[in-house]
């Protein structure tokens, strides 16, 4: 099991620093991450939010009302990407790994 050792929050304010520490959370929308990353790619995920890749072996998707629509894994040239959520709050963590005296350690 991995250990996390620290939270690291990144804030574009002194003042939203201080909100956080004082407990308050604000999350933006993934509309917002999504036009950041196209402004810089060196900044952010452009698979945020992401609940699963559906891999096209293994991947129908069926349109109940309208079957003639379904897609089957023949169909598919890529992993369908899946996001759940639409709101979110954007931390670091750290932890690493190494052997110390025959012991693995996980921190990383």
């Amino acid at each position: 099991m991995k250990t996390i050792w620290y939270l690291v929050k990144f804030c574009e304010k002194e003042e939203w620093a201080d909100d956080f520490l004082k407990g308050s959370l604000y999350l933006n929308r993934l509309s917002y991450f999504k036009k950041k990353e196209a402004e810089d790619d060196d900044r952010f995920d452009k698979h945020e939010a992401i609940a699963s890749w559906l891999q096209p072996s293994g991947t129908t998707i069926k349109f109940l009302s309208h079957p003639e629509l379904d897609i089957h894994p023949e169909d598919l040239g890529a992993p369908v990407l899946y996001r759940l959520i639409t709101i979110i709050i954007c931390m670091y963590f750290a932890c690493m790994q190494f052997t110390l005296a025959g012991l693995n350690v996980l921190m990383g």
